[in-house]
């Protein structure tokens, strides 16, 4: 109802830029309603005891005090809210408004006056708004009024006569007085308390936002080996965390592949940013320069707008920058918190080169391993006939001499060694050949976990062979399978999942369904990127995704794979199943 605002307590004893304490804003609850709520019922109170006793006035005159009272009260009220940012009008406020109760004394009765009760909230008003010596001065007012009706009224002496009669009501007064000073003190007090408890508060919320951010990036980033990928969730998160309106990523590889991504929902960045930007910043980055560097932008219907850019790098190399944008007007915000993230991103890379090391390397090794398994043993059976073969051929005789059939023998014997020996091997290296489903054991294991976990229910069936499969997308559904049942279990609360594969060619398929909460799909009130993560994962192979929820519905992810897509059409890469949800 009432829109007081806040501020501070003017120690100087002037009037300064004075307004209502925090304590009687709409900030706390009942505050506004404080002293409008005492004015009320003490005008009802006072009117009651004025319009039943004394002094001995025809009625028509009581009611219209008491209806000239109401109206003066709502006035009051409503110039109170309406010029609490304004000292001199609260000054003058409070002034008329001494100056009407005071005359309204005289008439009524003086000291003996029930509108004497009326009066302390000018007294109020003042131990609020104004400083101390005016809610006294106020005091000295209503005294000096109410103890000249007093006398006019009852022919006493003096003032001094009238105020020995009734000390006991003026030392009420005096207290009274003294009171609403001391809890307009402490009204003070609390309102500081409020505002530092508020912005503590308001810190933590922030706080705490910068860290679910960083953990849905760092998540993200799990599964960010398509630098295209990284670069747009860097570019998304940096215009998060700083709170900007705009967010860049530009990245360089050690194959020279460029990628650029920009965030701008709102196209307040001109054609052609891109190249002046990657230009300019590159130009800077590359002289050794480690801070930030501003880029001025100059936008068609924005004005000036310039971009804050830091550089993605490690110790051993430098990746692009990372970037998000503010007008001139404006002042950068959580840069520090971006800085991380650049950070977190070279991490990444880097992860990620190492990855391809690590896999390179065994490789090697697997290579080294098998080109020794076929040295040792197949190839030198092989060399055993290949020499045996060249003896016969330079022997005389007929294949039908006892010698020659001894040496025939024996190279079909080695001839049946070598190919065990190849045959072994390629049992040893081939699960396929074993009868194993890797990728649906890794899958099981995955899902069994989450079940023991998290307390709940998980029915995993599949059909089809997993060899129907390229690798990508068997890396593919088990990313998408984690963050699927990861989001049941953190978002849904659910109590059961179900998931189904289905591996047939021309007809792949998967589906991630729960029974929990679910969610408005137009909507929803989570932020985070684990839907467009999933999203893109199928879209690298020319894949649908949808997503069917409703609040109370749960939800069912279903992916579903064209037919006559290889590993060619998708950049996830391969790498260790078990791997990829960390």
């Amino acid at each position: 109802m009432s829109t007081l605002t806040a501020g501070k307590e003017n120690n100087s004893g002037g009037i300064g830029n004075l307004r209502l304490l925090p304590v009687f804003s709409s900030g706390l609850p009942g505050g506004p309603r404080v002293l409008e709520l005492y004015r009320y019922i003490s005008w009802l109170l006072t009117s009651l005891f004025y319009l039943l006793g004394p002094p001995d006035s025809p009625v028509y005159f009581k009611l219209g005090v008491i209806a000239a009272l109401l109206v003066a009260g709502r006035v009051s009220v409503y110039l109170y809210e309406h010029n609490s940012e304004a000292s001199t009008a609260l000054l003058g406020l409070v002034s008329v408004e001494t100056v009407g109760i005071a005359l309204l004394l005289i008439p009524t009765g003086g000291l003996d006056s029930p509108f004497m009760w009326y009066a302390l909230n000018p007294i109020f008003m003042a131990a609020v708004l104004l400083p101390g010596v005016y809610c006294w001065l106020v005091l000295c007012v209503f005294l000096a009024a109410a103890s000249t009706g007093t006398v006019l009224l009852h022919e006493a002496a003096s003032i001094l006569t009238v105020w020995g009669e009734d000390s006991w009501l003026v030392l009420v007064f005096l207290l009274l007085t003294t009171a609403a000073q001391l809890f307009a003190r402490l009204a003070r007090q609390l309102s500081r308390a409020y505002d530092s408890l508020a912005l503590a508060h308001r810190v933590t919320e922030h706080s705490l936002a910068h860290i679910s951010s960083l953990y849905q990036a760092l998540e993200a980033f799990s599964s960010g080996e398509n630098p295209r990928r990284l670069a747009g969730l860097l570019a998304d998160y940096s215009m998060k965390l700083s709170g900007s309106r705009v967010g860049l990523c530009y990245l360089e590889l050690d194959d020279g592949s460029e990628y650029w991504e920009t965030v701008d929902p709102e196209g307040l960045l001109p054609r052609g940013v891109e190249k002046e930007a990657t230009s300019a910043v590159g130009h800077y980055l590359k002289e050794g320069v480690k801070s930030k560097h501003y880029l001025p932008v100059v936008g068609a219907d924005t004005g000036k707008y310039k971009l804050v850019c830091l550089p993605v790098q490690s110790p051993g190399a430098h990746y692009g920058w990372l970037g998000f944008g503010v007008s001139d007007d404006e002042t950068e915000n959580d840069a520090r918190a971006v800085h991380f993230l650049a950070e977190l991103g070279a991490v990444v890379l880097e992860r990620c080169k190492t990855d391809e090391l690590a896999a390179r390397l065994l490789v090697s090794e697997e290579q080294n391993r098998i080109a020794g398994e076929i040295h040792d043993g197949a190839s030198q059976y092989l060399f055993s006939i290949v020499y045996a073969l060249h003896a016969l051929g330079r022997r005389k005789g007929s294949l039908q001499d006892e010698q020659v059939q001894r040496q025939l023998s024996l190279v079909q014997e080695t001839a049946n060694r070598a190919a065990r020996e190849l045959r072994a091997s390629i049992y040893r290296i081939s699960p396929r050949r074993r009868g194993e489903q890797v990728f649906i054991a890794g899958m099981s294991s995955y899902l069994q976990r989450l079940a023991r976990l998290s307390g709940v229910e998980v029915d995993f069936k599949h059909e089809g062979d997993e060899e129907d499969l390229s690798p990508a997308l068997r890396k593919a559904f088990y990313r998408i399978v984690c963050e699927a049942t990861s989001n049941a279990v953190r978002h849904g609360k659910c109590d059961s999942i179900k998931v189904s594969l289905r591996m047939v060619p021309g007809d792949m398929c998967l589906e991630i369904s729960d029974d929990g909460q679910g969610f408005n799909v137009i909507a929803p009130a989570c932020k985070g990127l684990g839907l467009a993560n999933m999203r893109s994962l199928m879209s690298d192979f020319n894949g649908d995704f949808d997503v069917q929820s409703g609040s109370g519905k749960g939800t069912s992810v279903i992916c579903k794979v064209p037919a006559g897509v290889t590993a060619d059409h998708a950049h996830t890469g391969g790498g260790n199943i078990e791997g990829c949800c960390g």
